[in-house]
């Protein structure tokens, strides 16, 4: 080869292409075998940086050890010129060699180099991934979002089998933010785990439940099948025994006539689901529809915390539901000494989506600190009541809420 010509000439371009097209051929082969007495000599870097380049271009797994002891080299900072570790990478791109994965793992984190999504996620190796798992661990004190956000993305393009999940699940951090639904990608492919995760839901560990139910659900697990890990309560076993028709299931499970009243009990269906949700979580519950009171429906109280919830009921669209749940709360402060002893909570149930709160009323609820729980924030609450949370958990779910 003629170290003369630049690496940018037209000659040597053309060179390459016509090198790359030969790379499925045997003549590469030959090419390569030639090349091999400038891989070995590094006096002559100019001579030695070509043949890195051309067998990057047509070399097969025979050279995978040759390009990986200079992507080693280069990181231990043998050569000054770091584009040879572009030119591995390009080798590697098209070689997937198992032992090279955990060394590309920490040219990303020694280099910063966070565009090595679509590489890594050809390594379908454990020690690839245990490599990442390892790179993770070391970058959550201090946090380091972004090595952490795209070694998780690689590890949910694996194979789902060699990802040590029980490891990853050990740091409650990668449960949080971004990192969950990454985290949840991974499990979700881990069926193995699925009673795992079904025993968890029954733990006293809010946040393990919450993500155990949430892996449950990515798994393709049903309200049912989490519920049969549970017995019922004493109170929705004897609700149900007086009012077989009206349970949970039943009336959540036709939200077409939440509007109308129940048969036996004479009062709004949705009404009566909360108040029965309310009650089977533990609450201390009072139907106060028919006081005269606007806007409040039912109010609770926790039995361990000094929590009052103010519950306004609605089926449909919205009207000034919400000025009227407002005025009540403000009453009641005003003319009680309840506020000075309890957190007051007012909540307004709805069965609509969260796309159909207007930006009015979602301002309204903000500035006056009304927590409005829409379908979804429903759904989330009749599984509470079917898998074992308690009064707690209810309390937490509606303080963290956002407005919707």
């Amino acid at each position: 080869m003629d170290a003369s010509l630049a690496d940018d000439s037209v000659t040597v371009k053309d060179i390459e292409a016509a090198l790359e097209r030969l790379g499925t051929m045997s003549l590469a082969l030959q090419i390569t075998a030639e090349l091999q007495p400038f891989l070995i000599d590094v006096s002559q870097f100019q001579l030695f940086r070509r043949a890195v380049k051309i067998t990057s271009l047509v070399a097969g797994p025979e050279r995978a050890d040759v390009m990986h002891n200079i992507l080693q080299q280069s990181l231990d900072g043998y050569f000054q010129d770091n584009s040879l570790e572009q030119l591995a990478l390009n080798f590697f791109e098209r070689n997937q060699v198992e032992k090279s994965g955990p060394l590309i793992v920490r040219l990303m984190r020694q280099r910063g180099r966070g565009d090595l999504l679509n590489i890594l996620s050809r390594f379908n190796y454990p020690s690839t991934s245990t490599a990442l798992i390892e790179l993770i661990e070391s970058c959550l004190d201090p946090l380091q979002h972004d090595t952490i956000l795209a070694a998780l993305t690689i590890l949910s393009r694996l194979d789902a089998r060699i990802v040590d999940v029980k490891r990853l699940l050990a740091h409650s951090r990668l449960q949080e933010g971004q990192f969950r639904y990454f985290l949840l990608e991974i499990v979700a492919r881990r069926n193995d785990l699925r009673s795992q995760f079904l025993e968890a839901l029954a733990g006293s560990d809010y946040a393990r439940s919450e993500f155990a139910k949430d892996a449950l659900r990515k798994m393709g697990a049903t309200v049912d099948e989490m519920a049969a890990r549970f017995g019922k309560s004493p109170v929705r076993e004897a609700v149900e025994f007086f009012f077989p028709e009206d349970t949970i299931e039943r009336i959540w499970g036709n939200k077409q006539t939440l509007g109308d009243n129940a048969k036996r009990t004479g009062i709004n269906r949705f009404d009566f689901l909360v108040l029965e949700l309310l009650n089977s979580l533990n609450f201390l519950t009072v139907y106060v529809d028919r006081a005269g009171k606007e806007g409040v429906d039912v109010i609770a109280f926790s039995p361990v915390e000094n929590v009052m919830i103010l519950a306004g009921v609605t089926a449909g669209v919205l009207k000034d539901d919400l000025q009227k749940i407002d005025r009540t709360t403000r009453e009641l402060k005003a003319s009680t000494s309840i506020a000075s002893k309890y957190h007051v909570l007012s909540v307004l149930f709805t069965n609509l989506p969260r796309e159909t709160i207007t930006p009015s009323d979602r301002q309204f609820a903000e500035t006056n600190s009304i927590k409005i729980l829409v379908s979804l924030d429903v759904d989330e609450i009749v599984t509470m009541a079917r898998t074992g949370r308690t009064h707690s958990d209810v309390v937490r779910l509606i303080a963290e809420k956002l407005t919707t």
